[in-house]
């Protein structure tokens, strides 16, 4: 069983995932860009850690899984303490008056919202109505990190059920067949706008994602690496890679039909599943011969540099946008392109800072 520390070629899928939750969230790009960069990110997480943590002991108790969850987060924890209190006082001064006008409340909601932010437990109950004054989000994007939390801490167990069931392409298959089914039951009774919560942000629903990522984590780190190997099989990655590919840009399109009878489904994200397997997966076996591409490109160099920040720069980058069209529009005409390349430019200096200053962010 070979496993390495470093999979340079995964962060090119890093980069683009962040690029394209990253203009969704500009306004530049449909809300499916998001979906597939999010999907991105479970699988990866899950496949990541299965492929790493799979020789390791067995030995499972609630203190040792507590500790590896928060030792997952521990690199960026600071950064999204330090973002949360930032998108706080943006969120504060965007509406003063009202906060003013009703302090004592404001204040009270503040408080607790901001402790289930801090204990990343702010995506355990579905943001809407009063309950949503509390579960949800002063950094919108860091009802990622909750759900991540919950998926490290169940981590070591799946882990050690992946081992022992050892079926890896049935589990996913089953998996994705329950999400799809669960996502349009809940779409058809609940409706595309209230269900919304339960299929995209719902840690429960959204662990399948990861746990697909876990069984193909498991299935390379059981011998389908082809590093190395003949030429005949780096084909065959290439292959899978252009399939991933091919799909990830053929449901984007489709996704972004405004008036297409499934367009609910960008409200989970589930149906990029498959490509993004075949991204991860095929990255993966050609990680050599993409880290020789690297070596003699500066502008490949550039994409993994960006793949590097992507933890960061995905905490930073909506409070700065906000930030940036707060002030830009004070000026005139906000300009949605010139709005985003400063807002871009920003967000991957401050994630340059924080990556010295808040924490080491490790390549895998």
């Amino acid at each position: 069983m070979k496993k390495k520390n470093t999979y340079v070629s995964l962060q090119f899928l890093r980069a683009f995932a962040f690029l394209g939750v990253f203009a969704s969230h500009n306004l530049i790009a449909d809300d499916v860009f998001s979906r597939w960069g999010v999907a991105i990110f479970f699988i990866l997480s899950g496949f990541l850690n299965a492929l790493h943590d799979v020789g390791k002991d067995d030995v499972i108790s609630a203190k040792s899984s507590f500790e590896y969850a928060t030792k997952k987060v521990k690199k960026i924890y600071k950064l999204h303490v330090i973002m949360t209190f930032i998108a706080l006082f943006l969120w504060v001064i965007s509406d003063l008056d009202k906060y003013l006008a009703n302090m004592a409340k404001e204040v009270v909601l503040s408080v607790i919202k901001l402790a289930t932010n801090l204990l990343l437990i702010s995506d355990f109950l579905p943001s809407s109505g009063f309950i949503g004054q509390i579960f949800s989000e002063y950094n919108i994007v860091s009802w990622y990190l909750s759900a991540s939390f919950f998926f490290y801490l169940l981590t070591p167990a799946l882990v050690k059920i992946t081992k022992r069931i050892n079926k890896p392409l049935l589990i996913s298959g089953i998996l994705f067949l329950l999400t799809m089914i669960i996502d349009v039951l809940l779409v058809s009774f609940l409706g595309t706008d209230s269900a919304f919560w339960y299929i995209y942000e719902c840690p429960i629903l959204r662990l399948s994602d990861y746990m697909i990522g876990i069984q193909m984590g498991y299935l390379y780190a059981s011998g389908w690496s082809i590093e190395g190997k003949s030429t005949a099989a780096t084909s065959k990655g290439w292959i899978l890679l252009g399939l991933g590919v091919i799909g990830s840009l053929a449901l984007l399109c489709v996704g972004q039909v405004k008036e297409s009878p499934i367009r609910w489904f960008i409200n989970s994200g589930f149906y990029f599943t498959i490509p993004a397997v075949l991204l991860i997966f095929s990255l993966t076996m050609l990680n050599e011969q993409i880290e020789g591409l690297i070596s003699k490109n500066k502008a490949l160099r550039s994409i993994v540099i960006l793949g590097n920040l992507s933890a960061y720069a995905y905490l930073i980058h909506v409070p700065v946008i906000n930030l940036v069209h707060g002030v830009y529009k004070r000026f005139g005409t906000v300009n949605l392109y010139v709005w985003c390349l400063i807002s871009l430019v920003l967000t991957i200096v401050l994630s340059v800072l924080a990556k010295e200053r808040v924490g080491t962010h490790k390549n895998k």
